[in-house]
C-alpha cells in the first residue's frame, strides 16, 4: 500500500455470494495493522479458511495482491474486493485534501 495512508479505521460493504460482506480496516503508521470481516454470510464449509487466512495475509503483505485461498477463491477475492476499495478511497481522499 501507499506509504502516505491516513492512519484510522475504515469500512466498506461489498456483495458477498450470500449477502453483504463488512469488512474494517486499520490503517497505523501508513501500512494495514488489521483487516477485520465485521459481516459476512458466506457458507461456512466453504469460506471458513478464507474468511480466517486472507485478512492476516494481507495484513502481512501490506497488500490486496496475495493468493486467494484454494477451494474459497471467490469469498478471498471478495475480501480483496472490500478491502482494495478502502484503499482507493483513503489514497483519493488525501489527495483531494479531505
Amino acid at each position: 500500500m501507499n506509504a502516505f495512508l491516513k492512519d484510522g479505521e475504515y469500512e466498506a460493504s461489498v456483495a458477498g455470494q450470500e449477502g453483504t460482506m463488512t469488512v474494517k480496516v486499520t490503517i497505523t503508521a501508513s501500512k494495514i495493522a488489521n483487516v477485520e470481516i465485521l459481516e459476512q454470510h458466506e457458507k461456512e464449509s466453504i469460506s471458513k479458511g478464507a474468511l480466517e487466512s486472507i485478512p492476516k495475509a494481507i495484513v502481512d503483505e501490506n497488500s490486496v495482491n496475495i493468493d486467494a485461498y484454494s477451494s474459497a477463491t471467490i469469498t478471498s477475492n471478495i475480501i480483496k474486493e472490500a478491502v482494495g476499495m478502502l484503499r482507493a478511497g483513503i489514497e483519493l481522499n488525501r489527495l483531494i485534501g479531505c
